[in-house]
């Protein structure tokens, strides 16, 4: 069967309470992201009915880009939910580069 669209990367984002979060995400093919390209991280309920957040990423470059949560600021999220990285390169529709669920442990 045909798959119509992007299919996004399926993986985990572990966040530690009480810690800031800060992970840096890397282009994996040969195509730089070019100027002005953005990419924000879209936070769900476990149900997905719920936005609960959206954090952009601090710094786009064009082998991939930053992002950083404080602590205080992902307090919110809970064990389970959703989640999903938009990327928005200029002149391209917003395509789903990454999902999964976010997985919160103590320290």
């Amino acid at each position: 069967m045909r798959v119509l669209g992007h299919v996004p990367t399926k993986c985990e984002i572990l966040m530690r309470k009480g810690c800031d979060f800060a992970d840096l995400v890397e282009v994996e093919d040969d195509e730089p992201l070019p100027d002005g390209t953005t990419i924000t991280l879209y936070v769900y309920s476990r149900d997905s009915s719920e936005l609960i957040g959206f954090w952009p990423f601090v710094e786009v470059e064009a082998g991939g880009g930053q992002i950083q949560i404080y602590a205080d600021d992902h307090e919110i999220i809970p064990d389970g939910a959703k989640f999903t990285v938009i990327l928005e390169k200029p002149g391209f529709p917003k395509t789903p580069w990454y999902e999964g669920r976010i997985s919160k442990v103590n320290r």
